[in-house]
């Protein structure tokens, strides 16, 4: 645990947004401005012509102060390619988006996703449709997020 307080109220009063990114969907999840409630909202669809304009129109919505973007940084071999898309993404963001960004770790972040709605009962049809593990995934990468800040 980081005993480091001066992270503690870094962020008072934002709502941070955070991103699961993946070649074909993008996770989106947000918590509440006390850092209390974390909430799985949306996926985008990468290929879409409006996958930008959604976004970005989110953040507005969602009244988002800070974004969270989830790296990969545990993946070997051809999955670095996965980090350097990513990579990408967060540099494309930044000339769309003046949202301060900071990157997370969320290796296995997917992979804990699929476990925490088993723990929590989600019907195998749930677990299966598009954009649920996107989601639960941001989720779990902004709950990281916040732990590692001390905020939760």
């Amino acid at each position: 645990m980081n005993h480091n307080k001066e992270n503690n109220n870094k962020y008072p009063g934002v709502r941070i947004g955070s991103i699961d990114y993946g070649l074909k969907r993008v996770g989106f999840a947000v918590c509440d401005e006390f850092h209390i409630t974390i909430t799985p909202k949306k996926v985008f669809d990468r290929n879409s012509v409006n996958f930008w304009n959604d976004l970005l129109d989110t953040f507005v919505n969602e009244r988002i102060g800070l974004l969270v973007v989830g790296l990969p940084l545990r993946l070997k071999g051809e999955n670095k390619n996965i980090l350097n898309e990513v990579e990408s993404f967060i540099k494309e963001l930044k000339t769309k988006s003046d949202i301060e960004i900071r990157k997370f770790d969320e290796s296995y972040s997917t992979i804990k996703s699929v476990v925490t709605m088993l723990e929590i009962g989600t019907k195998k049809r749930k677990r299966a449709e598009k954009g649920n593990k996107d989601k639960i995934a941001a989720a779990i990468i902004l709950r990281d997020f916040l732990q590692e800040l001390e905020l939760l």
